[in-house]
């Protein structure tokens, strides 16, 4: 019997009726699905008023089930995820102090103990729950999307947020709460449309909390999450958001590419390449070049005009990368501007921490390649692969928003244990037609 399977509630007792069972290790997991959409930087909860409230009932579940796998389990805990949050966690506190980065860094070791560690079931239940938790945010933009397009006058009632976070007006009609749209309008297909963002505070934050929950979808391999994570990708392209499309490109070039080379080499050192080769055409070569590129692609639609981001994270990035490698332990300031994950990650957690998410992707990338190899050509698994190989080309080379915090720690988690357990899946079946 797994350890955690004695942890539930409503469990049958001898003599009784049977009743169902329902883990608290599934609870647990649920929950730390659901705080990647009670973060900072998603303003579902904030909207009602009720961040810090549900942030607290959220953690007690995740942390005494953490606790519990703290001392039954400690072996499990050995993880290139937990080893880069306790990392940060000490560099936090050592040179920065900030509340807010404490707690999501203690948030994020006690989840992410507990998706390490607990059953498969109850681990596959909150998978499926990140999927449809993000599809419905996705359908409810959707439909303000769809709202706003037949009665543009609606714009008026729809939330604003400003540059600090903080939302601006209060709901003043049912279309306010369906989330969150930039005022900025760009024409797509010959109508002025806004850019979706769901709860997001930009629509750049869709590549993580949206994409990696669409690549989840894929790599599960049914045909509800199949669907589930098509809507998703879906509301994701029609949101105009520059990631997005960078995501998308990320992944064509990487389809190509692994015609001649594989996943296992992609992750980490393509990846590093690809860094690499970005700074040295910033470096080097200026702005430029990418400045053309994107005039040239421009031409095709106003809402591919991005050069007012891709400058700000292009020279931010630069200036990053100097204070990283001039701090080995870690910056006592850290960029608010998103950028090459790696990059920024050795300004929270030095260099050390910079090695425990290196060694993440090797075991990523030998994962992935196995499920992908296992995969048939035209299937929803082989593309999801594609997909999360674009997705996190995007956030190494170019925009980690929310990446190293708490949400994309858990999604990273939620994907790596699900190949795991597919690839697991697929050598049982192996061995028993063997037998």
């Amino acid at each position: 019997m797994a350890v955690a399977d004695n942890l539930s509630i409503g469990a049958p007792v001898e003599g009784t009726a049977s009743r169902s069972v329902i883990s608290v290790t599934t609870i647990a997991v649920v929950a730390s699905a659901l705080l990647i959409y009670d973060s900072q930087a998603f303003m579902a909860a904030e909207m009602l008023g009720m961040k810090r409230e549900s942030q607290a009932l959220l953690i007690i579940p995740i942390a005494v089930v953490a606790a519990y796998f703290f001392v039954s389990t400690p072996a499990r805990l050995l993880n290139p995820l937990i080893g880069f949050c306790i990392v940060k966690l000490a560099t936090e506190i050592a040179l920065r102090g900030q509340w807010s980065y404490i707690l999501d860094s203690l948030a994020a070791i006690f989840a992410l103990t507990v998706l390490i560690c607990a059953p498969a079931k109850s681990f596959e239940a909150g998978a499926k729950f990140v999927v449809t938790l993000a599809t419905i945010w996705a359908l409810m933009a959707l439909i303000q999307w769809v709202a706003l397009a037949m009665y543009p006058g609606l714009i008026k009632y729809i939330l604003v947020v400003s540059d600090e976070g903080v939302l601006e007006n209060t709901v003043e009609h049912p279309v306010a709460l369906l989330g969150i749209m930039s005022e900025q309008q760009y024409s797509f297909l010959g109508q002025p449309l806004g850019r979706m963002q769901s709860f997001a505070k930009e629509p750049s934050l869709n590549v993580i909390y949206f994409m990696l929950p669409a690549t989840l979808g894929f790599l599960l391999k049914s045909r509800s999450t199949f669907l589930l994570g098509s809507t998703i990708l879906a509301f994701c392209v029609l949101s105009l958001s520059g990631s997005v499309f960078l995501t998308l490109a990320f992944t064509a070039i990487w389809w190509l590419l692994l015609h001649i080379t594989s996943i296992r080499f992609a992750m980490p050192i393509g990846m590093l390449i690809l860094m690499g080769a970005f700074f040295v055409v910033v470096d080097y070569f200026g702005l430029e070049p990418l400045l053309n590129g994107i005039a040239y692609i421009s031409q095709y639609g106003d809402f591919l005009t991005k050069t007012a981001s891709l400058t700000d994270r292009s020279t931010g990035a630069v200036a990053n990368l100097g204070a990283a490698l001039a701090a080995p332990l870690g910056s006592a300031t850290i960029s608010d501007i998103p950028g090459p994950w790696l990059v920024n990650s050795a300004l929270s957690g030095g260099w050390l921490g910079v090695i425990f998410l290196v060694w993440f992707l090797r075991r990523l990338g030998y994962q992935l390649d196995i499920y992908y190899s296992n995969s048939s050509l035209l299937s929803a698994g082989r593309f999801g692969s594609l997909l999360l190989v674009g997705v996190l080309a995007t956030i190494i080379v170019f925009n980690d928003y929310q990446m190293g915090n708490y949400s994309g720690l858990i999604l990273l988690a939620f994907i790596y244990r699900t190949i795991e357990l597919k690839n697991r899946a697929g050598i049982t079946r192996t061995s028993r037609k063997l037998a």
